[in-house]
């Protein structure tokens, strides 16, 4: 008997007893999940027992009901799939899931902006904090650990311009560091020379 090229059926529409067996056996096949066309082809070849072929399976699902989807790309990519389901009821399952990972997943980021966020600010609190305890130790002429060193304070003030940005009270703060700093170097240089004439004096 020849069957519907399209159907798996006989012309006068009743699926003949290869096409049943398969659709009873599709049904059982297909009731823990979907399963990937390619696996279901592989698995009917390796079982010529079963008694009927994979062409004659594709066929018989159309009568049954059974449907095929693409996950990838909203039903545009990946390997076809056949379930129980309706092919609305796929799609509409598949967008579902689709809308709750998405919204899961921005979730996710907007938390770990949130919390990076977080974490910078108070990076760059406590970065703060030790800045003006560094200026402070300087203007009040701390001694032993606490003790820093113009040329010091000048490198720190620049580390912490240049990685935070523009801070008006801290940049006027660098700019009379280094005119102090030079005004103290041309200082020393004075004194040297000074040095240097009275050794030559009584050399």
């Amino acid at each position: 008997m020849r069957l519907h090229r399209r159907t798996g059926h006989s012309p006068t529409g009743r699926p003949d007893k290869q096409a049943r067996k398969a659709i009873e056996w599709l049904r059982v096949y297909l009731s823990d999940g979907d399963k990937p066309a390619k696996d279901i082809e592989n698995f009917v070849t390796d079982h010529p027992e079963f008694g009927f072929s994979f062409r004659t399976l594709n066929r018989a699902k159309v009568r049954y009901g059974i449907v095929s989807y693409r996950p990838g790309n909203g039903g545009t990519s990946g390997p076809w799939i056949w379930t129980l389901q309706n092919q609305a009821g796929v799609i509409e399952t598949r967008q579902r899931l689709q809308e709750r990972e998405e919204a899961k997943f921005d979730a996710e980021i907007a938390k770990l902006e949130n919390r990076d966020k977080g974490r910078q600010e108070r990076w760059a609190q406590k970065e703060h904090e030790r800045m003006e305890e560094l200026i402070s130790n300087y203007e009040t002429g701390q001694t032993g650990a606490k003790y820093i060193s113009s040329g010091h304070l000048i490198w720190e003030l620049e580390q912490y311009l240049s990685k935070h940005g523009s801070d008006k009270r801290l940049e006027e703060i660098l700019v009379r560091m280094n005119a102090k700093k030079q005004a103290e170097d041309e200082e020393r240089k004075r004194k040297q020379a000074e040095k240097r004439e009275l050794d030559d004096l009584f050399a």
